[in-house]
């Protein structure tokens, strides 16, 4: 229409006032945890001939856990680690806000691996020169294990994943807002609405009127 107008085919548009129609906000796809269980089995499988593979099964057992976003993770100070609490610290998350985030065991083991190879440090994970990782770094990293392993996924991905796979394991919503970093509690409960199976599968275990 607007090019109708423009043309003069029309002596004025129709629709102008009509407000476009806004694009659908896409949910949040998670990665199947195969998928999951597949990068880390080929990082695993390349621990002896490959000095890096240590800080990527650590970098991306450390994403998975906790949710982080790609800037945050190449932002971690080894400073802020707390390996007897399980935590770190991630400073100016969204909005500028500090947060702490957990972790659990087998990233703790990874990430002791990493650090018995790489002890010192400002940055938590450098690339071969002893320089802080960049964003586009870290994505380059995950697409050459990605196709080591015959897979596709992106780290964004991961986040969503570790949102997801969380409300599976029965993780509080609120805990998991926390570990997002998101200020309202309704863009985390997005979550609730995407994993429609494992919600069919949570009512038919537990259907209120089956024990009636």
């Amino acid at each position: 229409m607007n090019w109708c107008e423009r043309e003069e085919l029309l002596e004025k548009n129709p629709l102008k006032r009509v407000d476009s129609p806004k694009n659908p906000r896409l949910l949040p796809k998670a990665i199947p945890q195969e998928t999951m269980r597949r990068l880390f089995t080929a990082i695993e499988s390349h621990l002896v001939g490959d000095d890096l593979a240590m800080r990527d099964r650590a970098l991306f057992r450390l994403a998975y856990d906790t949710g982080a976003r790609v800037s945050e993770l190449a932002r971690l100070q080894l400073a802020d680690l707390d390996m007897e609490f399980q935590e770190i610290l991630i400073r100016r998350g969204k909005g500028s806000k500090d947060r702490k985030v957990y972790f659990g065991r087998k990233c703790k083991l990874a990430l002791q691996a990493w650090l018995e190879q790489h002890p010192g440090g400002v940055r938590l994970f450098v690339n071969v020169l002893g320089n802080s990782l960049t964003r586009t770094g870290i994505y380059q990293i995950l697409q050459k294990w990605c196709a080591i392993a015959d897979i596709k996924m992106t780290v964004h991905q991961i986040r969503h994943s570790y949102a997801t796979h969380a409300l599976r394991r029965g993780i509080d919503l609120g805990h998991i807002q926390h570990q997002l970093g998101h200020s309202d509690i309704a863009t985390t409960a997005i979550y609730l609405s995407v994993d429609d199976e494992a919600r069919r599968l949570a009512h038919q275990n537990k259907a209120p009127g089956d024990v009636i």
